[in-house]
């Protein structure tokens, strides 16, 4: 006579995870023998490594089935609790948005005026190294004596603009009693231009490390197009063909 199915189960309760291992492995005990002791020489040997491997997948579907409610009770609590932790944090990282936004604003306006600061500077010195050029070669071309003239001459050639820098508003790094606070240049990248990338990558001006290869995507449109591999190995793409089992 067929017995009740007694503990957690039969009362609606999952049973622990452990237990559902240990139940699975034994249930399983044997198939990793049967698994390293195959050949596969002739059809017979074929035929039972089929029906060997249909009886490894049927313990995956029961290890999958006994292992789906409990991954669902945990699914729902995670659920559940990240649901909570969204309701508080979502509306943090939002004020935290706001606020770093009005503060790189800032960190913008003052790089801003610190540029048109250097660029004022930059165009002072270049004037006054202008006007010491101009005033060593007007006293070179009224210098009577040879070698004056030439020592003049001379001077006015290497005079360059003096070496500017205008130092930002805001330091690197401001240090406060609550915070640290570090401003830095940061750029943001695109491709403008696909065609000119990918000629940078052919001639070596972009590295090919910055090309990342979708082989699954590749794999579905080569047996959509059909493509051969005599046109394949025109666009530099490799087509192995393998035989491989589907059992079901």
């Amino acid at each position: 006579m067929h017995e009740s199915p007694v503990g957690d189960e039969a009362m609606g309760k999952p049973q622990e995870p452990e237990a559902v291992k240990a139940e699975i492995e034994k249930a399983s005990m044997g198939l990793g023998d049967l698994v390293e002791t195959l050949t596969v020489s002739n059809p017979q040997e074929y035929e039972g490594g089929g029906k060997l491997v249909k009886s490894i997948k049927e313990a995956i579907k029961v290890a999958k089935e006994k292992f789906a409610p409990l991954k669902e009770a945990a699914h729902l609590t995670h659920k559940r609790i990240c649901g909570l932790e969204n309701e508080v944090v979502q509306p943090l990282q939002a004020l935290e948005r706001e606020a770093r936004k009005k503060i790189d604003s800032y960190l913008q306006e003052q790089e801003r005026i610190r540029r048109e600061a250097q660029e004022k500077a930059e165009a002072e010195a270049r004037r006054k190294a202008e006007a010491e050029r101009k005033e060593l070669e007007r006293r070179a071309a009224a210098a009577k004596k040879a070698e004056t003239k030439e020592r003049l001459q001379e001077e006015a050639q290497e005079v360059e603009a003096a070496p500017v820098v205008v130092e930002p508003e805001v330091q690197k790094t401001t240090r406060t009693e609550g915070a640290t606070l570090t401003a830095k240049k940061d750029v943001e990248v695109g491709i403008a231009d696909i065609d000119l990338f990918f000629k940078g990558v052919v001639s070596g001006a972009v590295p090919k490390t910055m090309v990342s290869i979708n082989l699954g995507a590749l794999k579905r449109w080569v047996k959509t197009v059909g493509m051969e591999k005599g046109e394949a190995k025109k666009v530099g793409i490799s087509i192995t063909e393998k035989m491989k089992s589907q059992i079901r």
